[in-house]
């Protein structure tokens, strides 16, 4: 991403032409044409071509060479600013190719010694943007990267170097958008964006980074609608001018947003060509589309697959809450909060919104393990980030976590209330696998509040949009709870049909209920729901007309029934 006008308007002409070449895309030209001039001598700035050419061409190991070798003859005769810019580039390479960070330090190292005492450049800035970069990409730290790139954009706008200046106007709306400053955030990643796609920016690989901001940032608060339009658009960007290593980076999140609508099979698809493409060219990023290949795999409930691929990445935070989700679903809530602990450890609180999985999963975990308090800490935590956000999904999410808490507290009430604005917000966003989540769960609720008729409709809407997206597991926990919701109805009928006097199983509970049995303990010795125990003692109340359980008791001894 650096600014090599001042190298393509050499007087040389072979040269000239070569990287007029490049200007225009032609990747395959301009590496002949840069291998020509080449053979007549060896000179920094054919080297400098040839390895850019070579990099959109994905011959790595080619453009390797030529950047460490034009790095090379630019020292040789002095000229510290192009040495500096190969540096830079030499930086990116050994990271997002290599996986190899502290050669890549070594790098932006030597970059900051050529640059720190020259007046003020453009190569100054890009140094910037690219520390910028690695601040907010792989140490999840805004805060740092906001204030590099800062420094970045203003370069860029005091040297005239529109390039510099819309990517780190990117970078900057990206950091105030994990920082929970989405409104401000926002504003500068549209700008930057419509600079990028209205032909204002000339270097290809910022056009490609700027708009990647805009599609992260879109991830990060959830706005998934804004996020498919914007994928589309550098997905069609990419394809045009065969950027593959960004498309692959492209696919992996343009493949979660199809996740995220339902789209399933397109995903899967995008899934598997990102991976294919990121194996070849930019492995160190290949952890993104394995990552979420599980969580695919997850949520069609094929588990066992699921495990494998988190397990290949678990180093990668999103993988650690892909095996919390599961460990929770398997009863192990343990292990779960270890899996969010995990995460949350990677992920700074100024980093407000990509702490939401690892909070949601964290809340979860503390509500199954009993700990109270720590469950409405990590729920006020995700409020207040959702507060702050206000998109229509993050806000489903908390309230579905909300509702989970009720409910686990046996609070019915305020449970079906927060659940059911929960599946609202999904179907508004067009999240059919959440919103078949949020039903089960109000299904749920509604039957512990005796309302069957309503319970049994939300879970038979959440089997048939589960089953349509072939979410196997979840689909079969709608299916048994729509057959004991049928099961309770049909007991309702049947105690419904003899209103004078009680059941036989009605009897058996009240028995037990004399002996101060409690609910579950009822529920364990006539091998029943607590849900079903606890309408049979509601119907029993009603039927014979008394407050308590205790004045049951008393009734139903004076009238011999029991």
């Amino acid at each position: 991403m650096i600014d090599i006008s001042e190298v393509a308007n050499l007087d040389d002409g072979p040269l000239s032409a070569a990287y007029k070449a490049l200007a225009r895309g032609a990747w395959d030209e301009a590496a002949g044409q840069f291998r020509t001039v080449l053979t007549s001598r060896e000179i920094a700035e054919a080297r400098e071509g040839l390895g850019l050419a070579l990099w959109w061409l994905n011959d790595l190991d080619g453009a390797f060479d030529s950047r460490e070798r034009a790095y090379s003859l630019y020292r040789a005769r002095g000229d510290r600013r192009p040495a500096a810019r190969m540096a830079i580039w030499l930086a990116w390479d050994y990271l997002g190719v290599r996986g190899q960070m502290a050669v890549a330090n070594g790098w932006l190292q030597r970059a900051h010694s050529l640059l720190d005492d020259l007046e003020l450049c453009g190569e100054q800035g890009w140094l910037a943007l690219r520390e910028a970069e690695n601040a907010i990409l792989w140490a999840a730290d805004p805060v740092t990267s906001r204030q590099l790139a800062a420094r970045g954009t203003e370069i860029g706008r005091v040297l005239g170097l529109i390039d510099l200046e819309m990517f780190g106007l990117a970078l900057e709306g990206l950091a105030l958008v994990s920082e929970g400053k989405v409104e401000d955030g926002m504003r500068k990643l549209d700008e930057a964006t419509a600079a990028a796609i209205g032909g204002e920016m000339h270097n290809s690989t910022a056009i490609g980074s700027t708009c990647c901001c805009l599609i992260f940032a879109c991830e990060r608060v959830f706005d998934y609608d804004r996020a498919l339009q914007w994928c589309e658009r550098l997905k069609d960007y990419c394809e045009r001018i065969s950027y593959v290593p960004m498309l692959g980076v492209c696919r992996s999140h343009y493949a979660g947003v199809l996740m995220w609508a339902g789209a399933w099979k397109q995903a899967e698809s995008e899934l598997a060509e990102a991976a294919q493409a990121l194996q070849a060219t930019r492995p160190a990023f290949l952890a993104e589309a394995i990552a979420r290949q599980g969580f695919l795999r997850y949520q069609q409930g094929r588990l066992d697959e699921a495990v494998l691929l988190f397990e290949q990445v678990l180093y990668f935070p999103p993988a650690q809450l892909g095996m919390g989700r599961l460990a929770l679903d398997l009863g192990e809530a343990d292990t779960a909060l270890d899996h969010a602990e995990r995460y949350l450890r990677h992920i700074p609180p100024e980093n407000r919104t990509e702490r939401v999985g690892g909070l949601e999963l964290m809340a979860r975990a503390h509500l199954a393990l009993g700990n109270l308090e720590a469950t409405n800490l990590a729920l006020d935590e995700l409020t207040a980030i959702a507060g702050e956000v206000g998109t229509g999904p993050l806000l489903a999410i908390t309230k579905l976590v909300g509702g989970l808490i009720a409910a686990g507290t046996n609070d019915h009430a305020s449970a079906r209330s927060l659940l059911e604005d929960a599946a609202d917000l999904f179907a508004r966003s067009g999240a059919p696998y959440e919103m078949g989540r949020a039903r089960i769960a109000l299904a749920e609720s509604l039957e512990a509040l005796g309302r069957l008729p309503v319970a049994e409709r939300e879970a038979q809407a959440a089997l048939l949009s589960l089953r349509e997206l072939g979410a196997e597991r979840q689909a079969a926990q709608a299916d048994a709870l729509l057959k004991r919701l049928r099961g309770s109805r049909e007991i309702a009928s049947d105690e419904a049909s003899a209103p004078q006097l009680l059941s036989a199983r009605q009897k058996e509970v009240l028995k037990l209920i004399a002996q101060g049995s409690s609910d579950q303990e009822i529920a364990e010795r006539l091998m029943l729901s607590p849900h079903t125990v606890h309408r049979h003692v509601t119907n029993i109340l009603a039927r014979l007309n008394v407050p308590s359980r205790a004045a049951a008791v008393a009734s139903a001894a004076r009238q011999g029934l029991i």
